[in-house]
């Protein structure tokens, strides 16, 4: 968000004191506890309301989160529903955990995948198959999700996706690309939870953290129908230059895939995910809205540029200085 010298007449604050308001209305905007409560209601009938969509009376609601705001974003769900709530798994990042009633919770590591992501990933997909036909899954998605459940596709192994989110990041693919390979090496990205469940219904909330909001791509769409496949993946690691780099479990794994030697995952109009109720509920422009709007008030002249920056941290930086 660049921003020009204060208006004629006021000097907006001290730098640092005016830099440290912008910065709290910008996280206060996407806050995962806020935006959650202002999704969940009690209709007229006394029925748990998300995101506009009734959750059937009596229904049991088993509940996963997982990202960087699973934590508060829990324990707002938690505050209009807790009652109903029978079971759920929170996964964190290190450090950013914590005890919920009811409700196991694990911290695992980002943004490479370790032993503790794959177990928090079979755990979601546990909790998905295991569900009553009646049960309702409420999935509260935040950045950092595709680390935190990473579950390997069958003859892969966490070493596997580990190494290859290493040479992902390191390649400066953007988030998309990068989405693209790890759906397809996942048993949990990619609409494959959602696949996995036995249950009623499935009601997702998301923070996007990504350009362009798209659901397939935020947390890696674990619920969401997947517009890429094995050919986009292949394409990916080929044109970054990191095939011969990739362990070979992972280029033969991928080489199935495009010759249809391994299932796709579920694209716009399968079954599996075409029942989803899913809404973005925060996103990065809300973020730079809030500061700006902050930012005017304190005087200041605030310009929002919008574009999406992505690739290498250092790379997209000098774009914008």
């Amino acid at each position: 968000m660049p921003s020009g010298p204060p208006a004629p007449g006021t000097s907006g604050g001290a730098p640092r004191e005016a830099l440290e308001a912008l910065l709290a209305a910008l996280l206060a905007a996407v806050d995962g506890a806020a935006v959650v409560r202002r999704q969940l209601s009690q209709g007229p009938d006394g029925r748990l309301v998300v995101a506009g969509e009734g959750v059937p009376e009596g229904a049991p609601i088993s509940l996963l989160a997982a990202g960087k705001a699973a934590l508060p974003m829990s324990r707002a769900f938690l505050e209009v529903a807790g009652p109903r709530v029978e079971r759920g798994l929170v996964v964190c990042k290190d450090g950013h955990g914590g005890a919920l009633p009811g409700l196991a919770s694990r911290e695992a590591s980002h943004p490479v995948p370790d032993a503790r992501s794959e177990a928090a990933g079979r755990a979601a997909v546990a909790l998905a198959a295991s569900a009553r036909a009646d049960e309702v899954l409420v999935v509260l998605l935040s950045g950092g999700a595709s680390a935190l459940l990473s579950c390997p596709a069958p003859g892969l192994h966490q070493a596997d996706l580990a190494a290859t989110t290493d040479l992902l990041l390191a390649s400066g693919a953007d988030i998309e690309a990068t989405n693209a390979v790890r759906k397809h090496l996942s048993a949990v990205a990619g609409g494959q939870l959602a696949r996995a469940f036995r249950g009623g219904a499935i009601h997702l909330l998301a923070i996007s953290d990504v350009p362009g909001d798209r659901l397939d791509v935020i947390g890696s769409g674990p619920c969401s129908p997947d517009t890429s496949s094995f050919e986009t993946a292949g394409r990916v690691v080929t044109s970054l230059g990191i095939e011969a780099r990739l362990p070979a479990a992972v280029r033969e794994h991928l080489a199935a895939g495009r010759r249809g030697e391994r299932a796709e995952t579920p694209g716009p109009g399968d079954a599996s995910v075409a029942g989803v109720r899913a809404r973005v509920v925060a996103r990065n422009a809300d973020a730079l809205a809030a500061a700006a709007e902050a930012a005017r008030g304190r005087g200041l002249h605030a310009v929002v540029d919008a574009r999406p920056l992505a690739g290498e941290a250092a790379a997209a930086a000098r774009s914008v200085v």
